[in-house]
Parts: structure tokens; C-alpha cells; sequence
């Protein structure tokens, strides 16, 4: 068995592959399992569903692509299948789509007989190097964006960049806020090759965006490591995220990609740092918004181009439903500058009011 790009240390460890998706590998880790079944993005399964080979095999269920496979209508069908295909708790279930399909997948394998197995083949940007990492598992309600939710490592983790290829514009574009984020949390070094691969990027070049899923990835498994149940350094993975999920709940989920809603989420929180006098790198709101323009990303809430625009109240109402904040007060992540933030910042709602109206 060839060894893994990142691990994240457990019994047995979770183990994550960059690179060509090694199908062997895939199958000798099934064969340690009585059962296997495959959940699917619809989409994906019907470009690359031949990629699993003879686990294609396997008893199938395909979800609607996106957002719309996270609601409780969707986890109870998956749960259903799970008992139709006859799973036990060694079982194994393998998802093959975005962060919305590991999302989901990896809570129906967390509850499902209390417990099996779980494999992501990620085949977004978005879920390579953030959502499908680090066994966190949600679905949306309509109060706020993955309420409903469980800490459920996946065994292992498959990122082929070749996925990407037939990713839209829209969706590579949201992985690209992602990736961003990683950036800027990484440190200086992170977000200058961020800056010079940008347009290669946006062109899909596969080294570039190799480059991109190994920094954001090896970050989210640094900091799962170190905190892997959210109590504190990994908190630092939500920048811009309280933002971006009031942003995601007051348009209704999937209107705005999560991706585009953390880009104009990074804003506000470089922005609400800065307000806040925790800035110190005063240089770094334009390097952000030159670099997200560069990779055709909103740099505020006017160019999300919304209609209706929710209003400031409705999005701190949302954000008062945020799983990270205490009760009704959201906590954010601000940043000094590169690689330097801070966590559980409390920002009062006329600072919110100000910054969406920016």
C-alpha cells in the first residue's frame, strides 16, 4: 500500500492521497470491510462513476449536486439506503462528489447503526482542501448552514486534481475562496505563491492547482491534529466564515456558492480586523482584494450582485443561529496579518452593520 501524502492520527489513523486517484489502493482498504456502498453527487457520478472500477459495482444512491443534497429529507434517504444495502458497522461507505456529498455522507455514516466507516472521494476544490478533511459533518437547516452535524473522521481521503477539470467556472471559483482562506491563515510564503499562481489558477493548470489543494490540505491537517474537535486553534479555520454563513442562510442555501460567500466573507473580516485596531499588516485588505479580483472573486458585498440584498439586521439575526458563537453572540476570526489570527473575537452589531455596508 503506497503511503499517504498527510495523515491525521487516530486508531486507525485518516489518511489522505493528493494526486491520481490510486483505485487499488481504494479497493484493498474496502476489502478490510464485510460490505461496501458508494453515496454520489448525481453530476459527478455520471462523469466519473466508471473511475470506480469494479466497486462500481457496489450498491449505488445518488444525491442532487450541491447545497441541496444537505437537509434532513436527503440524510433520511441516505440512511435508508445504508439499511437496504444491508450495512453493518463494518461496513464502509464511500462518497464520490464535492464537501456537500462528504458532508452529508459522512453524517449518515456517523449515525447509521452509530457508527461505520467512511471514504471521500473529494472531486471539488472545495472539498480537497477543506470540507471533506478533518471529519466534520453537517446538513443546513433553514436557521443557519450545518446546524445539524457530527465530528466522524473519514479512513481516508482521496484529492485528484483531474476532478477539477470538469468542475464549472462557478464552483472552481468557489474553491479558489477556500483556498484563499488557507492563505492567508498559512502565512506570508503561502499567499505570495498564491499571488503568483493566480492566473494560472483560473486557467485550471493542474501544477497550480496541485500547489493550491497541498497547502490548503496540509494546513487543515496540521490544525485537525492539533485540535481536532474544535476547541481551539481550529476554530482559526472559520475566517470569514461567520460572514459567509449568515450570507448563505438570509439568500437561501446554494443561491450564493459557499466558496464566493467565504471570499466576501475574507473581506469583512480583514475589514472588521482592521476596525477593530487588531490589524497590523495594513497593506494586507488591498493585497486581499487585488487577489481575489485576480481570481474572479467578489471582493465585497455589492459585487455578489444580490436581489433582493438582505439588509444588515438579517444578517445578524443569522449570524446570532452561528454553532461557533455563544448564545446569541456570534464570535469571529480576525487576523494581525498573514499566518497571525486570532479566535472568539466578539464584534459588537453596529461594527456588522457598517462593514456590510461597506
Amino acid at each position: 500500500m503506497s503511503r499517504p501524502t498527510l495523515s491525521i492520527p487516530g486508531d486507525p489513523p485518516s489518511d489522505l492521497w493528493v494526486g491520481d486517484l490510486d483505485l487499488p489502493l481504494l479497493t484493498g482498504l474496502t476489502q478490510e470491510h464485510d460490505r461496501v456502498a458508494v453515496l454520489a453527487d448525481q453530476t459527478v457520478y455520471q462523469l466519473h462513476g466508471a473511475l470506480l472500477g469494479p466497486l462500481a459495482d457496489s450498491p449505488t444512491h445518488q444525491v442532487p449536486p450541491g447545497e441541496e443534497c444537505k437537509d434532513f429529507k436527503q440524510l433520511e434517504a441516505a440512511l435508508n439506503f445504508c439499511a437496504a444495502s444491508k450495512l453493518s458497522r463494518r461496513s464502509m461507505l464511500i462518497t464520490l462528489g464535492g464537501g456537500a456529498t462528504s458532508d452529508l455522507g459522512g453524517l449518515t455514516a456517523a449515525l447509521f447503526k452509530r457508527g461505520l466507516t467512511v471514504a471521500h472521494i473529494t472531486t471539488t476544490l472545495v472539498g480537497q482542501v477543506d470540507a471533506a478533511i478533518g471529519g466534520k459533518t453537517a446538513i443546513d437547516m433553514v436557521t443557519g448552514k450545518n446546524l445539524v452535524g457530527a465530528f466522524h473522521m473519514p479512513r481516508a481521503v482521496f484529492a485528484d486534481v483531474r476532478f477539477l477539470e470538469t468542475l464549472p467556472d462557478t464552483e472552481l471559483r468557489a474553491g479558489l475562496g477556500e483556498v484563499v482562506k488557507c492563505a492567508l491563515l498559512q502565512g506570508e510564503q503561502a499567499l505570495q505563491q498564491l499571488e503568483q499562481d493566480a492566473a494560472a489558477l483560473i486557467e485550471g493548470d493542474r501544477d497550480a492547482l496541485e500547489r493550491a489543494v497541498r497547502m490548503g490540505a496540509g494546513l487543515k491537517v496540521e490544525v485537525v491534529t492539533e485540535d481536532p474537535r474544535e476547541n481551539g486553534r481550529r476554530k482559526l479555520l472559520n475566517l470569514g466564515h461567520t460572514f459567509a454563513h449568515a450570507i448563505e442562510t438570509c439568500t437561501g442555501h446554494g443561491t450564493v456558492p459557499h466558496g464566493i460567500a467565504v471570499a466576501v466573507g475574507l473581506k469583512m473580516a480583514l475589514d472588521a480586523s482592521q476596525s477593530q485596531g487588531i490589524l497590523t499588516d495594513q497593506t494586507l485588505p488591498l493585497r486581499l482584494e487585488q487577489l481575489l479580483l485576480a481570481l474572479g472573486l467578489p471582493a465585497s458585498v455589492a459585487a455578489l450582485d444580490l436581489d433582493p440584498c438582505p439588509s444588515a439586521s438579517d444578517l445578524w439575526q443569522a449570524m446570532a443561529h452561528d454553532k461557533k458563537g455563544a448564545v446569541g453572540r456570534p464570535e469571529f476570526v480576525l487576523l494581525a496579518g498573514p499566518g497571525a489570527g486570532q479566535w472568539d473575537i466578539a464584534i459588537e452589531e453596529s461594527v456588522v452593520n457598517e462593514l456590510w455596508n461597506l
